[in-house]
């Protein structure tokens, strides 16, 4: 709907899933007659929809392997919206947050994701991200912005959540070599790491 109040604008969306299943669901939130509806059943079908002057192009797979298939620079816009990394970690690690950095066209190009968590955050500043927050919406948490350069509308981080990130163990971020392991696996290894950073004296959690 955006797009289409600037008709000279052309947008190219690229939606990375892993499963149609998430798109048929969605497509059922919809009337029979609505556009949006017609778009997401055209996307299962086809793999790509065009509505007016968007394009929209799926890439069905592990989206751990098709943000490679993406070409450097490419992106204006990230929206990660992947389930929470307690239960989806392969899509929220620093390495598989580099591939994110490698594809963004500039350096105030935008990274948005609803999540909050230090874990997160720390593997966007561990990817080569500068990291900022976004207002809350509906939730106590803001959520998080980031960017090779963050652009002076973005609000940094507070320096209270820098050290949470920095100065305690909650802020260590999943790790995931070769972008291949098992969401256990990743689980298992950050654990025993955060053991490890445990054992040389660092806090669980930062308290000011």
């Amino acid at each position: 709907t955006a797009a289409q109040s600037v008709p000279e604008a052309q947008l190219e969306i690229v939606s990375l899933e892993n499963d149609e299943r998430t798109l048929t669901a969605a497509a059922t939130l919809y009337r029979d007659d609505a556009w949006q509806k017609r778009a997401l059943l055209e996307l299962v079908k086809n793999h790509q929809t065009t509505i007016g002057n968007t394009q929209i192009k799926l890439m069905l797979a592990d989206g751990r392997k098709s943000v490679q298939e993406l070409p450097d620079k490419s992106i204006d816009l990230i929206w990660l919206d992947a389930f929470s990394c307690d239960v989806n970690p392969e899509l929220w690690s620093w390495q598989f947050l580099r591939e994110c950095v490698r594809v963004m066209r500039a350096a105030d190009s935008l990274l948005l994701t609803y999540s909050s968590a230090p874990s997160v955050r720390g593997a966007l500043f561990k990817a080569g991200f500068e990291v900022g927050e976004t207002p809350s919406f509906g939730r106590k948490r803001s959520g998080t912005v980031a960017a090779l350069t963050l652009p002076d509308f973005c609000p940094a981080l507070p320096e209270k959540e820098k050290h949470i990130i920095f100065d305690s163990t909650a802020g260590t971020p999943y790790s995931d070599p070769g972008l291949s392991n098992s969401g256990k696996f990743m689980q298992q290894y950050r654990k025993k790491l955060v053991e490890k950073l445990r054992k040389r004296g660092i806090p669980k959690w930062y308290k000011a």
